[in-house]
């Protein structure tokens, strides 16, 4: 006797709509996951090359989720405010000392919206019990 496997049409459950958390104001969600913040201040930044003096003015940043790499390397900063600006310029691609020198001339809201935007993409949510 022969037994004959039926397999039915593929099915794919319908997607549940991704609620995305809320952002600070002036800040937008980009349709790769990034974040797009508008600075209040543009930040100026002034240096020479060999056509002589030059400026770039940046009126924007766009946040990246944060790899792995990144956390680990996040916890060679021991003080608060170091690893908070590290992890804004890794996230911005604004590393090393231009991107320490953008960190640091972006005004008070902006580093706190930039702050807030750090904290959503590192939030792990709810835990629920114990370990033991």
């Amino acid at each position: 006797m022969t037994s004959k496997l039926s397999v039915g049409p593929s099915v794919t459950p319908a997607s549940t709509p991704v609620k995305l958390p809320v952002l600070p104001l002036g800040c937008t969600w980009q349709p790769d996951g990034s974040v797009l913040m508008r600075l209040e201040k543009p930040v100026s930044l002034k240096g020479e090359n060999n056509h002589g003096s030059n400026s770039v003015d940046i009126d924007e940043l766009v946040f990246r989720d944060l790899d792995g790499g990144a956390m680990i390397d996040m916890t060679e900063y021991r003080i608060s405010g170091h690893r908070m600006r590290f992890l804004i310029g890794v996230s911005t691609g604004h590393v090393g000392a231009v991107g320490e020198k953008i960190v640091r001339a972006i005004n008070g809201r902006d580093f706190r919206r930039a702050e807030i935007i750090i904290d959503i993409f590192t939030d792990v949510g709810l835990t629920i019990g114990t370990s033991d």
